[in-house]
């Protein structure tokens, strides 16, 4: 068995919150905890460092678009408390909540029919 296969961890997984349950990174000895870590959609889990999330994506875009929290409508699907989109609305950025990339293109084409 290779070094790769031995590292592997097995996990009996029915959400993707099991996942983030069961997740570390090894960092040389270090292990880094992920109970920082968001639940991102149906498919996928936001891995970033503390602090690093949503609301801090909208703070760079903002600077670098030079807008305010006023010009932006967000669209997401976990805009609830606990949420991987939910520190954008906490940051106070008005949000559109879907469920899907569907629901994700009608809203925008309602946008862009009534500019």
């Amino acid at each position: 068995m290779d070094k790769k296969a031995k590292s592997i961890k097995h996990i009996n997984v029915k959400t993707s919150d099991d996942i983030i349950k069961n997740i570390s990174i090894e960092k040389g000895s270090l292990t880094e905890d992920l109970s920082n870590q968001k639940v991102g959609g149906l498919s996928s889990v936001d891995v970033t460092k503390p602090g690093i999330d949503k609301a801090y994506g909208m703070k760079k875009l903002m600077e670098i678009t030079k807008t305010n929290k006023q010009d932006i409508l967000f669209i997401g699907d976990r805009l609830q408390e606990g949420g991987n989109d939910y520190p954008v609305v906490a940051f106070g950025i008005e949000g559109i909540e879907i469920s899907s990339w569907q629901e994700t293109a009608l809203v925008i084409e309602t946008i862009l029919f009534v500019l």
